[in-house]
């Protein structure tokens, strides 16, 4: 979820566009680290609109990174959801839009980056389990059936629902092949920020 300090006079994705372009290198904005998807998230923000000039903040986790946007020590975050909704949620920060390609369920007034328009602006957060390589297929497979039916169980998909995430599963060729796409998309973003793990 990209959210603003309620003292930076965005209040829609076009404003906040406005903003930067008007006031190249003025604006900062904070990120859980560097390389991390948030920053990855600011990023294509910048790409996409044309090039905007804001200063990268990196922040060694995203606890910081809140506590520095909700102090007004950076302008804007992409967030991930449980700060952002409660925090949103609470007054004290503002929500511009959501980077799903679509709406989410515990905020559906916030609208998707491409609603807010920038189109094929699509970046989500995911968490998957990974193994050594070589691993035998019939582990493999019994590790993600008991995943599977752990996501699908009511009480961890209303935790889920709950912070703003959607439990899902995938087979282990679904999430490779997601691997690779992310991959694919975010590399560019990687090799034009400059990005680095530190």
């Amino acid at each position: 979820m990209l959210v603003v300090h309620p003292s930076t006079p965005a209040t829609s994705v076009q404003e906040l566009i406005g903003l930067l372009k008007a006031r190249p290198g003025h604006y900062s904005y904070g990120s859980s680290g560097n390389g991390t998807i948030v920053h990855l998230a600011a990023e294509m923000l910048k790409s996409a609109a044309g090039g905007l000039n804001a200063v990268h903040v990196p922040y060694k986790g995203s606890a910081p990174a809140t506590v520095a946007i909700l102090t007004g020590e950076v302008a804007f975050v992409f967030s991930t959801m449980p700060p952002a909704v409660s925090n949103v949620k609470g007054g004290k920060l503002r929500a511009l839009a959501v980077t799903t390609p679509r709406r989410s369920n515990t905020a559906p007034e916030v609208p998707t980056m491409i609603e807010a328009g920038l189109p094929g602006f699509e970046i989500v957060l995911y968490s998957g389990v990974l193994g050594p390589a070589g691993m035998n297929p019939a582990i493999v497979r019994r590790i993600n059936a008991e995943f599977a039916r752990a996501v699908r169980d009511p009480d961890i998909r209303t935790v889920y629902e709950n912070i703003g995430a959607d439990p899902i599963s995938s087979t282990p060729e679904e999430f490779r092949t997601m691997m690779a796409g992310e991959i694919a998309k975010l590399g560019p973003v990687v090799r034009a920020s400059g990005a680095r793990i530190d």
